[in-house]
């Protein structure tokens, strides 16, 4: 019976699975195949019927979530995925998911600036800001606008909530003890505690400056 089990390769060629394999990609549908294979070589299962056995047991999306219905009166929850992505956002997502002219001039067909129409856009929206920039994590933006704020800080101040900021995220990863790293953070970012007002909750325990516990 195992010398009639088809390979993997003629498996994955059959005309039914082609609609799968689109859908779900080759590395999840081969390895339904390959189970089905080996309940074939068990006994379990006829090698007449794999391909129907291989239907039967391909999942209905490529990913693991589920769509569910948010009842709980929470409207950006972070259990369930925070906001529903908009049509447009939608229709943004899928053009982006191929190719895309993001470093390429179409009129001139030579190289451009990456972004060059998100930047054109943030600028439209902010006439008062003197330049944009885009950076890929919250972390990121966080530092670069502290820093943007340094100078006004010296004269208006800087108030800012450091049990979410970079700082308390960096201390938690850090080997040196609590106090000892963020007063070395404030000195390196020269951000004194006159010009911030933290609006943190200090735990019984914690560091008196980002909050992590010090023991």
């Amino acid at each position: 019976m195992r010398r009639t089990i088809p390979p993997t390769a003629v498996v994955l060629a059959d005309a039914r699975l082609i609609e799968p394999l689109r859908r779900l990609g080759r590395p999840l549908v081969r390895q339904v195949v390959r189970t089905s294979q080996e309940r074939s070589r068990s006994g379990a299962l006829l090698p007449a019927h794999l391909i129907d056995d291989i239907l039967d047991n391909l999942p209905a999306h490529a990913t693991s979530l589920k769509p569910v219905l948010n009842a709980t009166g929470t409207i950006l929850h972070t259990n369930l995925g925070r906001a529903p992505l908009s049509d447009a956002a939608r229709d943004a997502q899928q053009v982006a998911s191929g190719y895309v002219d993001i470093e390429f001039d179409l009129a001139n067909g030579t190289r451009a600036p990456r972004g060059r129409g998100g930047l054109a856009a943030l600028r439209a929206a902010l006439p008062g800001a003197g330049d944009v920039m885009v950076v890929n994590n919250g972390a990121a933006a966080l530092l670069l606008a502290m820093l943007c704020s340094h100078q006004a800080a010296r004269s208006y101040g800087v108030v800012a909530s450091w049990s979410r900021s970079v700082m308390a995220s960096a201390c938690q990863t850090s080997s040196l003890a609590p106090e000892q790293f963020c007063a070395k953070w404030e000195q390196q970012t020269k951000l004194s505690d006159e010009t911030i007002q933290r609006q943190s909750v200090i735990k019984p325990g914690a560091c008196s400056k980002c909050t992590r516990p010090t023991s």
